[in-house]
């Protein structure tokens, strides 16, 4: 699984994978191939343990209970750093919504964040929708995802059918502001 780490402004992608060994990951450099580093995570009373080779080092963290995917992470009792962590997922859906919605002027283009089949349309052109809406579902990977709508608007345009397959950031639904 690939991650994108935001430690005070600065991006790092990282891959995750599991082996028969247990965890191993690696921070992949632009042009360069990722070298793999043996992982153990363990946690004691809040502590998580790293361990990578024959160094291992000790870090403080806790989640973020307002915020999903920040961590504040310290070591050996340091000032705590604010982390984000974004998977593929989240990656893929913030890429698929496109500018931000201060800055949408228009129809917005709701986007698959993966391939699947279409197994359900649950929006017609014209209705009226509130956010969190559901306007489709989506089946991928075996499990069947509810698409839904992030805002109030007017659908548009779909441009999908029930057993159509889609590719990744292929459009859906088109939503113009309500």
């Amino acid at each position: 699984m690939r991650y994108r780490v935001t430690v005070q402004g600065r991006s790092f992608d990282v891959i995750v994978v599991e082996s028969q060994d247990g965890l191993v990951a690696a921070l992949v450099s632009e042009g360069k191939e990722p070298a793999f580093e043996r992982v153990s995570l363990s946690s004691r009373g809040g502590l998580t343990v790293l361990s990578r080779e024959n160094a291992s080092e000790t870090l403080s963290l806790s989640g973020s209970p307002e915020e999903e995917g920040v961590y504040h992470v310290s070591q050996g009792g340091g000032r705590p750093l604010r982390c984000e962590v974004e998977d593929e997922r989240r990656l893929l859906a913030r890429a698929a919504g496109g500018a931000s919605r201060a800055a949408r002027t228009g129809p917005r283009v709701i986007r698959s964040i993966m391939p699947g089949i279409i197994v359900k349309v649950l929006a017609a052109p014209g209705a009226s929708v509130a956010a969190k809406d559901p306007l489709l579902i989506v089946e991928a990977m075996k499990m069947q995802n509810e698409i839904r709508c992030e805002e109030a608007g007017v659908i548009a345009k779909v441009h999908v059918q029930p057993g159509q397959s889609v590719a990744a950031g292929a459009p859906l639904v088109e939503l113009s502001p309500a």
